[in-house]
């Protein structure tokens, strides 16, 4: 049963509310690129999400030493839980769906081999190059959850949580 919903993206972030209140705005958060230089690239256009919306959500402390895609996952979790008007603990599980992961970690974590071979591996990047780490960081982290944790990863993240439900 899902009992509370989680969302960050460019439009909105919080529980069941916030986001029908956004698709009913029927607004595109799509707008110039903020954070990077757009030159040579197809396009220069993306739906952010602002760096204030997600410094809100994440304790300050946490968010050093976690990765962006890290940070919003947790946020999207933490907003679960208070949607479902729950407390974390050891019986809460989650399900998170993620197309590809964290991609900035895993390319820094490649550039490093290749400018300087085994030695520029970073240990402290290699952990966010796993598919599964932004559910782990809010399980162990921020929801002290132990029940069953489920990672679908997937091309189309509609069936792949509605598949993760009836595992």
């Amino acid at each position: 049963m899902v009992t509370g919903l989680g969302t960050v993206n460019a439009s909105t972030a919080g529980g069941r509310e916030a986001l029908a209140g956004a698709l009913a705005l029927g607004r595109s958060a799509i707008a110039p690129v903020r954070t990077f230089a757009t030159v040579g690239c197809a396009s220069g256009l993306a739906a952010e999400v602002d760096e204030a919306t997600l410094a809100s959500l994440v304790d300050r402390d946490a968010a050093r030493r976690l990765s962006r895609i890290c940070r919003m996952a947790l946020g999207a979790c933490l907003l679960a839980v208070r949607d479902a008007g729950i407390a974390g603990g050891p019986g809460l599980g989650i399900v998170v769906g993620t197309e590809y992961g964290d991609f900035t970690s895993s390319r820094d974590f490649a550039h490093g081999f290749l400018r300087r071979g085994p030695a520029g591996l970073s240990p402290m990047i290699f952990p966010n190059t796993v598919m599964n780490t932004m559910a782990s960081i809010a399980a162990r982290d921020a929801l002290l959850a132990r029940a069953p944790m489920v990672v679908r990863i997937g091309a189309d993240l509609g069936n792949s949580l509605r598949n993760s439900l009836f595992y």
